[in-house]
């Protein structure tokens, strides 16, 4: 299934062209542009200019837990998109009539088509929609004579908004398959309930998502006017998408923290009628608050052209850090196993080999000739593979067994793990590798357990210095843990 294609294809020219700083420079832009299309959103509903700056403060804070370079990003710039357009789709053009219709619908086709290739957020600008529909039917039935005109218009140009996204996201590689895919690994309780970005968030560290979602309730809760059912409808399935998943937090941000400042001017102008003009005057669509391209482009285009001028193609961490640099030019090597694996290419080491979950992405990266065991794309592995990694990471009974029916010959584990202290006290495993991140073992039926019962591996490992591997087809020269926890 050729999955998210489009933004692998980005991703993946943006480190061509700049290194590792070319993919800081294309995921920054892409979130500033979010941020910058919600902060027109808000001011275009006539939100005061602080009002909606400190809105896009509390937005930005609670989606900056997941400012990632990874495809997720292109659904948060979707959903913003897809707001915009949803309320240039609700300012009263027309009845409803077919050409009407169409002027609201025909930019879902550019957007979920691109969106559909670029990542699987997709199906939540759908959602989106729906509630939207749901939303406007709401209201009509409970409009009255002078008002139900306008919301059956709206709800038929938001219904053709909804069909026109259907059929532009089938324009993929994948057809309708792309559909199965999606809603086949949500529907999958094993991985989600297993991947931690699909957890409920942990409020007790995503404080800024819980003050946001108090702030929501206790907003709308006291506003003296009904927001419209069709913002209730689109705030509280983001509401409950953020309860389910810690991911969504930041759709909910971006999507619902807006519609609830709207709501919040209308209030305060409504308490206080002097107060938005001491706050700021309200920014007038299609004057001073219109969204430039020219000069963050510009800032785009040169820091792409620095990230290329200082771009590294060596992933060794020999530079790491802002020390001297502009953009980082390797992964953090207090994270990822950066000296581990240089020394392990460098040593030419091949072989069957079982990792870290969250380091296989950076083994497809640093080290290329070696295949991994699994990675974050867990919707192509499954549940069989990825119970079986479950079961061996844990250290859980019948491990070694699993070991051997995989046939893995190198383990690359975190120093500090259950499974690394099982592999350094169990013979035939023999560490020809440590530092502080990383330990890697590799299988040696005739190796005593290189530590004794009473000895730690956190221990011996940490502030010890091993020189690199010999050739593959040498021994390891010194740095091997040695029995009783010294190297030699």
């Amino acid at each position: 299934m050729p999955y998210e294609w489009l933004s692998e294809v980005l991703t993946a020219l943006s480190v061509r062209v700049g290194g590792l700083g070319g993919l800081a420079v294309l995921t920054g832009g892409l979130l500033a542009a979010t941020y910058a299309i919600v902060m027109r959103t808000m001011l275009r509903r006539g939100v005061t200019p602080i009002v909606a700056m400190l809105t896009l403060v509390l937005a930005m804070a609670v989606g900056s837990v997941h400012w990632h370079a990874r495809p997720h990003i292109f659904t948060l710039l979707g959903a913003a998109i897809l707001m915009a357009l949803i309320d240039r789709a609700s300012d009263g053009r027309g009845t409803g009539s077919p050409r009407d219709a169409w002027w609201a619908a025909w930019p879902m086709i550019p957007l979920f088509a691109l969106w559909a290739n670029a990542h699987g957020g997709f199906l939540y600008g759908l959602f989106i929609l729906g509630a939207v529909v749901v939303g406007d039917r709401i209201e009509m039935l409970y409009a009255g004579d002078s008002t139900r005109d306008y919301w059956r218009g709206a709800l038929i140009r938001h219904a053709a908004m909804l069909g026109a996204a259907l059929f532009a996201a089938l324009l993929t590689p994948s057809g309708p398959g792309l559909y199965f895919h999606t809603f086949g690994y949500l529907r999958d309780s094993y991985l989600v309930d297993n991947t931690q970005e699909y957890m409920s968030p942990d409020f007790h560290t995503a404080r800024f998502a819980l003050i946001a979602l108090v702030l929501v309730t206790v907003i709308l809760a006291i506003v003296p006017r009904r927001p419209s059912f069709r913002s209730l409808a689109v705030i509280a399935i983001n509401i409950a998408f953020s309860l389910v998943s810690g991911r969504n937090l930041a759709l909910f941000g971006v999507v619902a923290l807006p519609l609830v400042a709207k709501e919040l001017q209308h209030a305060v102008v409504t308490w206080i009628p002097d107060l938005p003009s001491r706050l700021g005057r309200r920014a007038r669509s299609g004057s001073v608050i219109r969204l430039v391209f020219g000069w963050p482009l510009l800032a785009v285009v040169a820091m792409a052209l620095l990230a290329r001028a200082t771009k590294r193609t060596d992933p060794s961490p020999d530079h790491f850090g802002l020390g001297s640099e502009v953009f980082p030019s390797t992964f953090n090597p207090d994270v990822f196993p950066v000296r581990a694996v240089t020394a392990a290419r460098t040593a030419g080491l091949t072989g069957r080999i079982f990792h870290e979950f969250t380091w296989g992405g950076y083994i497809l990266y640093a080290w290329p000739e070696q295949r991994v065991f699994i990675d974050g794309q867990t919707d192509f592995y499954g549940d069989s593979i990825t119970r079986e990694f479950t079961k061996i990471i844990g250290a859980t009974p019948g491990w070694r067994r699993k070991l051997d029916t995989w046939k893995i010959d190198l383990a690359l584990l975190e120093t500090v793990s259950p499974l690394a202290d099982g592999l350094v006290h169990e013979g035939g495993w023999r560490p020809i590798y440590c530092d502080s991140t990383a330990v890697l073992f590799r299988r040696d039926e005739s190796a005593p357990p290189a530590l004794k019962p009473d000895s730690s591996i956190t221990a011996t490992c940490r502030n010890l210095s091993i020189p690199p591997l010999a050739r593959a087809n040498g021994d390891p020269v010194a740095g091997l843990l040695a029995s009783g926890g010294s190297a030699h």
